[in-house]
């Protein structure tokens, strides 16, 4: 991951970024979620993404406040009983929609649905958006 941030950053090439992360706020290697970010900021990538992302994960993280500078997320719709390997969609598309309202959206770049999420749930989320967005 830092060699292509770094390899992208040396020849000019725009990239973004896409972590996924634990509840306890550390990607799959085990580095710290901050430090990554932090590194990875220095190559200036065109935003750091963070996909697959329980919503209750993603709020404790945006509780850090901590934000990359220009960033974007895909959160899973598989709810917050992941117990089982097959991940099937626990949030209808309107309630889906609705977590975002809980998300401050400041340097948020794109968001779209992820993992268990269907069309609909896109459609959601951009009826919410041209609804109460300007």
């Amino acid at each position: 991951m830092l060699f292509r941030s770094k390899y992208c950053s040396t020849n000019k090439i725009p990239f973004v970024i896409s972590l996924y992360f634990t509840e306890e706020l550390k990607i799959f290697s085990g580095e710290s979620l901050f430090e990554v970010i932090n590194i990875v900021e220095s190559f200036h990538p065109l935003a750091v993404s963070f996909n697959c992302i329980n919503p209750s994960v993603f709020r404790k993280f945006m509780l850090t406040n901590i934000l990359p500078k220009k960033w974007g997320l895909y959160l899973n719709c598989g709810g917050e009983n992941r117990k089982s390997e097959k991940l099937r969609c626990e949030v209808n598309p309107i309630d889906y929609a609705k977590i975002f309202q809980s998300i401050p959206l400041s340097n948020c770049e794109f968001i779209g649905s992820c993992c268990g999420s269907n069309h609909l749930h896109t459609k959601a989320i951009r009826e919410y958006f041209d609804e109460n967005i300007n």
